[in-house]
């Protein structure tokens, strides 16, 4: 099978051998702020990548690798609205411009972004990946899930507590219940833009386009 991510903190999946747990990172679906809280919760606010614990507690993988190597751990993934995602692709831009001080959306436009996909290179060093289908993420070339828990980042926090429970995973319970039970967002990539979008976001898509 093959799965997109690499073996780092950035884009790669998560392994806890203590907790025996899988985490697929998809990217644009809340990847960040749950690798954020793993981190915080099993290492330690200060130490961003676990280097100063035991990697059997938590440490980034490849993901192909963590999935084929772990089969019998509880593997979990979030996913989101594909129409909040795609804008999120595309403000994520204006951290990726061509030059530096470029802001990529002033001059490369939401409905260009959609209707022109093959353009978009031409406008960010942001890398492709980003604007994989949710699906090439979590199902193998056989189109079976890879995935025993698949929440929303809709109703991102109620599925968290879900997995933790699942998991018996104390600190991270802990952890949980000392933010108030609510994951901070790592990253708003979009929050200030969305009012340029004009209310909802299938507004923007007419039926054509969709």
């Amino acid at each position: 099978m093959e799965t997109i991510g690499d073996k780092g903190w950035g884009s790669g999946c998560v392994v806890s051998e203590k907790y025996k747990f899988v985490y697929i990172h998809v990217l644009k679906s809340g990847g960040t702020s749950t690798k954020e809280f793993l981190r915080k919760s099993l290492c330690g606010i200060d130490d961003e990548d676990c280097k100063r614990v035991d990697p059997l507690i938590l440490r980034p993988s490849g993901c192909r690798a963590a999935i084929l190597n772990y089969t019998d751990y509880f593997t979990f993934s979030f996913v989101r609205n594909p129409f909040s995602r795609m804008y999120s692709m595309y403000s994520m831009m204006d951290g990726f411009p061509l030059e530096p001080g470029q802001r990529v959306t002033d001059t490369f436009s939401f409905h260009d972004f959609v209707m022109k996909p093959d353009e978009r290179g031409n406008h960010t060093t942001m890398h492709a990946g980003h604007y994989d289908q949710q699906t090439d993420f979590i199902f193998s070339n056989y189109t079976c899930p890879s995935f025993d828990f698949l929440g929303r980042v809709e109703h991102y926090d109620e599925d968290m507590r879900t997995i933790l429970k699942h998991l018996n995973a104390t600190e991270l319970i802990a952890y949980h219940d000392e933010l108030g039970g609510a994951v901070r967002a790592a990253n708003t990539w979009g929050a200030n833009k969305k009012r340029s979008i004009g209310g909802d976001l299938r507004k923007e898509y007419n039926s054509r386009e969709i």
